[in-house]
């Protein structure tokens, strides 16, 4: 139901604008065509939504445990460096 709400909303603002129709619309496209194209538009816009949601999730600071574990593993490995190795 979400996705025809959409669909419905994207069809209202195309009418609404004249110039932004002809683009998606072009003089070949028919009633299927255009069903389609709008399905895919959708889809392309969860994708994009779906990629902003992984970078920002992945951009996140560490947790303060996992900073940590990180500085503990930084510091063992510190100690096993020593200049008879080189």
């Amino acid at each position: 139901m979400c996705v025809l709400a959409l669909i419905n909303t994207i069809r209202a603002k195309l009418e609404a604008n004249a110039e932004l129709l002809k683009d998606v619309l072009r003089q070949d496209l028919t009633e299927q065509d255009f069903a389609k194209r709008m399905v895919d538009m959708v889809n392309q816009r969860k994708k994009h939504f779906a990629e902003e949601r992984a970078k920002a999730k992945k951009n996140k600071p560490m947790t303060q445990s996992q900073l940590r574990i990180y500085m503990s593993n930084y510091l063992k490995n510190q100690g096993t460096w020593k200049l008879s190795h080189s």
